[in-house]
């Protein structure tokens, strides 16, 4: 395989062994022999099979072996000479050839005065015999391999190219399927009729062969509007690597309730070998009750108790019982499993389960108990399409767009698109693999997928073939080392990089570093489509990305599953072959690991679970687990529980790359870590009582990674950190009062020469640091031009205790003197603040150098300045996107100067910002500004000739908090968010007079509220002194909340029936002089669009049912808290209308959920309400002169879901109920009398519901406590989120992480 010829080569070419050649013949000889195998190790390259590797498994282990033996001669060299060294230093020769043999004995070289280097006898004697083995080996072979591949050469030498726009191309793409995505959203939402399927929940499977999109259709009809309103709760499940019920079960749980289980934290396992992955056998038609003769009941493995299996089942049935559910099964294969058919039997009628899926046999044979989609190729139109982004999109955008396109190229690469079968992987893998080759290249792929040249299905197959066939060697090894890692994996693009520097992947270049060299590694193979579902950050480079589960299959394939396994819980007996493994543990511990990995020469140990799940192996198992693996490059046990490392961590001289991250029993580290000379990446994040890192850091010369982020308890940073001159990676820089107790310790003088670090840079101050930092820091941060971003945070100083305006001016001074020695180098791109007492801003970041100082500056955040009264002029810089200011409760206006314009336009000042004014900032957020007043300190403008005043061009989201005195601002009409909390009514008005040319006008006003059309989201909240809002404001919100306004805000125009607002969400909460809700209709308009309405603490309101005529579309009401409603007086005479009409509850034809809270002059319910046939769950709470319920309750056929609480006068249920086939589900909580008659078999009421599911709590704190860990500990407030879906139902239901 590459991983082979990259080692080959990195044994042959290493400049070290080069150096150690003129030391000792054996090493002579051993290179030799490594050399003469080259033929055989380049044919692994093409051993698709693995057939290959089997027959040279003699040789392979031999070259692992040689490349460790190499690795521990080069690494005790260097650790030699450089001890040497350091002992020369200050010494005679005389005295360094007298220490030697202390040197010897820690590193087992000896030296003469000529620096001549010999090897100790037991190295030597292995050198010499591993030599002799391969060059007899190499011997046999040499007739077998007469000659290299020669193509593979040539691609060898190609260097990848740095793509510009590699972000543009390897986005999520996807064109076309709009229909398709129209029709099966059309057959999710059907109803289903009389099918003959008895069961409530209904089955969609998409079908298709491999790379077709259905996990992207799907994804795409799981987020559409339509659907994320038609269902209560929607979940999303991978299914590729999940073999066993009670798995489906745990991920089904931790995916609707949005959180861990308290069992099982990894959300996504990998329980299967590699090797067996996309290898299932049957169907899942068990799972989906179309077939159940094959289904066994519960299958469970070792890791799960009965207890915990139990638990799950009724947390599952406790989530979405009563709920119209959305299960999206990913990926299917097989699953079996007759307990889960039932359990999501217990979901509202109307729940779907939308299956993606290859075993297309399967759906067609269970066809008459489901729905099935056949999806088809693109259309020739969408392939070209699709091909024409990726094959050409880079020389388009770098402005190439007008140069004339090669005829002949197109009409080639049109062939190659129609010839992809519209199969969208494999034309984008074509495409990708195209751009920037010859003509003749195009030609050639061309011809070989000719039908007569390539059967249709194995098309895919032999393009990804050609275009990894393409990629060079250490490409290759980078790839398949991926395969490590389970399906759907998300990579930190970081660790990928520094894990395949550790295996020796990346070769050094000249003028680049490794890093470098793997940073265009990986975005060559991102940009060929290797990687996928990349996640950017503010500045749109690559934080995480995604492989497709082909491109997975395609790695496991050249690892031949020698390379990399997942293990199970229980273990997987491996053989010596192994190199890479991936693990999950749940409740087993790494004991169990450690077992089975004895005596194993692995490279790479890896955890693959996120969060912590009750793993622990303690020091001794530990210890057993690197005293069996000492040939460890990369050891990732990150969330295992450890809390203590042996000194033995020391004797893993290969290792490079050590992740002991969220091990929160972590104290301190030992002495012996700094023994790791090679040790290129160390993670320590989120050992939150990690509080000192003793040993010498700077005997680690090779970190060029080291990140102590969420260290809470850490104060000071470890001893000789100044020395690491080549470290690249440092998050975190922690300055403390601890570090002065330390004299080895220069605190903040320890960054003058890390002039290599790059990204981003936190330096954080903790405890009495006033006292302990020197005057001069020393820090230098203006020369280290490689980083992006930087934050300055005091917010865990001890100080913070004292009141900002109690600091004294020496105090002050020292925050002022040291943020002015802590400006950073002009390139920088992001700037963070927090909790800076000193007064004003310093002379970098202030008034008259920002420009200057930080003209790159991109985003902007400053928090807690306490003490500074004036801001810097942000407008002036060109490319702000974000800036963030919070609790600065001194500042009184954002920019100090006046802001003064001649008729002409002219600024009358010199450092007006003019058509400069935040030319590019695209979000703002203000929180907190007491004192704030407006944005200028004084506002002189003359419009005779019509000025526009200065606004923001590109702002989009807007988010002002607790600004009360803030009466002026910036005009902002292309915000499409915008949030508002405790602001000052005039803000608006004195937008709207900047916007009409400074008149009164109170139409003008309107006129430019009506203007933000784009606006999605608005919260209007605390508007006491507020008019009135036009009602064309409200024509583009779809998410409207209205709290604590006066309801003359919303007196609408007068036309407001021929008005459509876009609102579908409305929450009024705290309208004290709300009387009716036709104030509400009138002001917003035409309410068609609303689907959900929650009125709550109106307390003058007692006027609503008359206008629910209005709203057709309502699928959810909840009343509560409204004293002086009273929804009994539903007569058609207290309406005003005839009682011959119907009632306005009738048009309420997709109200699904009703919710009647704390109304006290509610004595029964409404009338009208039987008329609703579509409501499915009732909630009645608190209404303390609702004495019974009516017998018409049993006409509501549709109800499922029937709870009462705190109605201590109900007593006795209607007899109706028993009619209520539909039941599912009552619940009864703090009604005494009720609960008693309700009580199961000796009820006098029991019978009438003993068809549902009875639930009886003798109070609500309890009542909707999840049952899995409820028995343990009744005071988990977290499960009281269970009432929602009662309540309001949630519609905006969060996008699953692997979507």
């Amino acid at each position: 395989m590459a991983a082979e010829r990259v080692m080959l080569e990195n044994v042959t070419i290493n400049e070290m062994n080069k150096e150690l050649l003129f030391s000792t013949g054996e090493l002579q000889q051993l290179i030799k022999a490594v050399e003469s195998v080259n033929r055989p190790v380049a044919a692994l390259e093409s051993d698709e099979d693995g057939s290959l590797r089997q027959r040279l498994g003699n040789l392979v282990a031999l070259l692992y072996q040689a490349d460790d033996l190499l690795d521990e001669i080069r690494t005790r060299y260097r650790m030699s000479t450089r001890l040497a060294e350091d002992l020369r230093l200050g010494r005679a020769l005389q005295q360094v050839l007298n220490a030697s043999n202390r040197v010897a004995q820690k590193v087992g070289f000896s030296f003469s005065s000529s620096n001549q280097t010999f090897l100790p006898s037991s190295l030597a004697r292995q050198v010499k015999m591993l030599g002799q083995d391969i060059d007899k080996l190499g011997k046999q072979l040499q007739n077998e391999f007469p000659h290299i591949n020669q193509r593979q050469q040539a691609s060898d030498n190609q260097q990848p190219k740095l793509p510009d726009t590699h972000i543009n191309l390897i986005k999520k793409t996807r064109i076309g399927r709009k229909d398709d995505k129209k029709e099966i959203i059309k057959m999710m939402l059907t109803p289903q009729g009389d099918i003959g399927n008895e069961t409530s929940v209904s089955v969609t499977a998409i079908i298709g062969s491999a790379g077709l999109g259905k996990s992207a259709l799907a994804e795409s009809v799981y987020k559409n509007k339509t659907v994320k309103s038609h269902f209560d709760l929607r979940m999303w499940i991978r299914v590729t690597q999940i073999s066993e019920e009670t798995e489906i079960i745990r991920e089904i749980v931790e995916s609707c309730t949005n959180r861990r289980s308290k069992y099982k934290q990894n959300p996504k396992p990998a329980k299967l070998l590699h090797s067996r992955v996309h290898q299932n056998e049957g169907t899942f038609s068990g799972l989906l009750g179309c077939q159940t003769s094959d289904a066994s009941g519960i299958i469970t493995s070792d890791s799960d108790s009965k207890d915990e299996i139990d638990a799950y089942e009724r947390q599952l049935q406790n989530e979405i019982e009563g709920k119209v559910f959305l299960l999206v099964l990913d990926d299917a294969g097989v699953i079996r499993g007759q307990r889960l058919k039932d359990l999501l039997a217990a979901g509202a009628r109307g729940s779907q389960i939308l299956v993606t899926t290859r075993l297309e046999g399967a759906v067609i044979a269970q066809a008459e108990t489901m729905k099935y989609y056949r999806l088809s190729g693109l259309s020739d139109v969408d392939s070209w399409c699709l091909f024409e982004k990726f094959a050409f999109a880079q020389a388009n955008h770098q402005g190439q767009a007008n140069h004339p396109r090669d005829p002949e190229l197109e009409e080639i690469g049109r062939s190659i698109a129609q010839k992809c079968g519209g199969v969208p992987f494999t034309i984008k893998v074509a495409a990708s693999f195209l751009h920037g080759k010859s003509k003749d290249r195009w030609l050639t792929l061309n011809q070989q997928l000719m039908p007569h040249v390539i059967h249709e299905d194995d098309k895919m197959k032999h393009m990804l073939h050609v275009s990894y066939s393409d990629l060079p060697t250490h490409q290759k090894a980078c790839f398949s080392y991926c395969s490590v890692f389970p399906d759907d994996f998300s990579f930190n693009k970081h660790d990928l990089i520094s894990l395949w520097i550790a295996q020796g992947f990346i070769s050094p270049q000249p003028q680049k570093s490794l890093e470098e060299n793997a940073e265009n590694c990986f975005l060559e193979l991102a940009r060929r489509c290797f990687f996928e579902d990349v996640r950017t950050d503010d500045l749109r480079n690559i934080v995480t990305c995604k492989m497709h589960r082909i491109m997975r299959k395609l790695a496991c394939q050249y690892s031949a599953g020698i390379m990399s396994a997942n293990m199970t819980d229980a273990g997987v007996n491996l053989d010596s072959t192994y190199k890479h493994v991936s693990f999950t543990s749940d409740r087993d511990s790494l004991k169990t690991i450690s077992n089975t990995l004895q005596g194993q020469n692995l490279r790479t140990l890896v955890s693959t679970k996120e969060p912590y799940s009750g793993t622990e192996i303690g020091l001794l198992g530990f210890k057993k687990l690197i005293s069996s693996l000492k040939c460890l490059r990369v050891l990732a046990v990150h969330d295992q529980g450890i809390d203590e490392l042996p000194d033995s961590i020391g004797k893993l001289i290969h290792l490079r790359y050590l992740d002991l991250s969220k091990n929160d029993g972590l104290v301190t580290l030992p002495k012996s870590i700094t023994e790791l000379y090679n040790l290129h990446t160390l993670k320590l994040n989120h050992c939150t009582k990690l509080k000192r890192l003793c040993g010498n850091f700077g005997q680690l010369i090779n970190l060029k990674r080291f990140e102590v982020d969420e260290c809470d308890s850490l104060t000071c940073m470890p001893l000789g950190l100044e020395k690491l001159t080549q470290l690249e990676t440092l998050g975190r820089f922690v300055v403390g009062q601890d570090f002065s107790k330390d004299k080895a310790n220069i605190g903040l003088k320890a960054l003058k020469n890390l002039n290599n670090l790059k990204g981003r840079l936190a330096i954080e101050f903790t405890g009495d640091w006033t006292t302990t930092i020197p005057e001069d820091p020393q820090a230098e941060l203006s020369s280290k031009t490689n980083l992006v971003e930087l934050k300055i945070s005091w917010a865990r100083v001890f100080n913070c205790k004292k009141k900002s305006n109690s600091l004294s001016e020496e105090e002050k001074s020292y925050y002022l003197q040291l943020l002015e020695k802590l400006q950073p180098n002009s390139d920088l791109k992001i700037l963070r603040i927090e909790g800076y007492r000193g007064g004003d801003l310093p002379n970098w970041v202030g008034v008259n150098m920002l420009a200057t100082s930080l003209p790159n500056i991109v985003v902007i955040s400053i928090e807690g300045c306490d003490t500074c009264e004036h801001l810097p002029p942000f407008g002036k810089l060109p490319f702000l996107k974000k800036l963030t200011l919070r609790h600065m409760a001194n500042v009184k206006y954002v920019q100090r100067e006046h802001f003064k314009r001649s008729s002409a336009g002219v600024s009358q000042e010199p450092d007006r910002e003019g058509p400069y004014f935040f030319k590019n900032l695209e979000k703002l957020t203000l929180h907190n500004f007491y004192k704030l007043e407006g944005w200028w300190n004084e506002e002189t403008v003359v419009t005779d000739d019509g000025f526009d005043f200065p606004s923001f061009p590109r702002l989009s989201k807007l988010r002002i908090w607790n600004c009360p005195k803030l009466r002026s601002m910036p005009i902002f009409t292309k915000v499409s968010k915008l949030d508002l909390h405790d602001v000052n009514q005039a803000l608006l008005e004195e937008s709207a007079k900047k916007v009409s040319n400074y008149t009164s006008s109170s139409n003008k006003f309107r006129q430019w509220l009506g203007n933000v059309r784009s606006l999605q989201k608005h919260v209007i909240e605390r508007y006491h002194a507020l008019h009135s809002l036009p009602s064309t404001f409200f024509t583009q919100i779809s998410n409207l909340n209205l709290n604590n306004i006066d309801q003359a805000l919303l007196k609408g125009d007068t036309n407001t029936n021929d008005i459509t607002t876009s609102v579908t969400h409305l929450h009024i909460k705290g309208c004290s002089n709300l009387r009716s809700f036709k104030t509400v209709r009138e002001g917003l308009g035409n309410l068609n669009s609303l689907k959900e309405l929650v009125i709550e603490k109106c307390p003058a309101l007692n006027s609503l049912v008359s206008e629910l005529s209005y709203l057709k579309s309502l699928e959810s009401l909840e009343i509560s808290y409204c004293k002086e409603l009273n929804l009994s007086n539903d007569a058609s005479e207290n309406l005003g209308i005839n009682k011959f009409m119907s009632s306005p509850w009738t048009s309420l034809e997709s109200l699904h959920h009703l919710t009647l809270r704390e109304i006290p002059k509610m004595e029964s319910l409404p009338e009208g309400l039987k008329h609703v046939q579509t409501l499915r769950s009732l909630c009645i709470s608190a209404c303390a002169s609702l004495t019974e319920l009516p017998q018409w309750i049993g006409s509501l056929t549709a109800l499922q879901h029937l709870r009462i609480e705190s109605c201590e006068a109900i007593r006795r249920l209607p007899d109706g109920l028993k009619n209520v086939k539909s039941l599912m589900k009552v619940e009864i909580t703090e009604c005494p009398e009720l609960m008693k008659n309700c009580k199961k078999h000796t009820g006098v009421d029991w019978h009438k519901i003993k068809h549902a599911r009875v639930l009886l709590h003798r109070s609500w704190r309890y009542g909707h406590m999840p049952e899995i860990g409820a028995s343990q500990n009744k005071t988990n407030v977290q499960a009281l989120t269970d009432v929602k879906y009662i309540i309001i139902p949630v519609i905006a239901a969060e996008v699953p992480n692997g979507a």
